[in-house]
């Protein structure tokens, strides 16, 4: 991501923790690395310990870009 100038989307730890509701009986996250971004991150996932897929995600990222593209 740094190598491209790229910047995460909605992958926080206030937005996994704002997602991981939605899927209650998710799959185990897997093994857990620290994000260079989030330093939480890593925290919230081993707390909750379910993984919030994209499927789950996309229509507030759809809204993202949509919003974006309005600006």
């Amino acid at each position: 991501m740094a190598k491209a100038g790229a910047a995460p989307r909605r992958m926080a730890a206030d937005d996994y923790r704002a997602a991981a509701p939605l899927v209650p009986s998710g799959p185990y996250p897997g093994r857990l690395t620290p994000a260079p971004w989030d330093r939480e991150l890593v925290d919230s996932m081993a707390d909750l310990r379910t993984a919030v897929v994209e499927e789950v995600v996309a229509d507030f990222l759809l809204d993202d870009l949509a919003d974006h593209r309005n600006e």
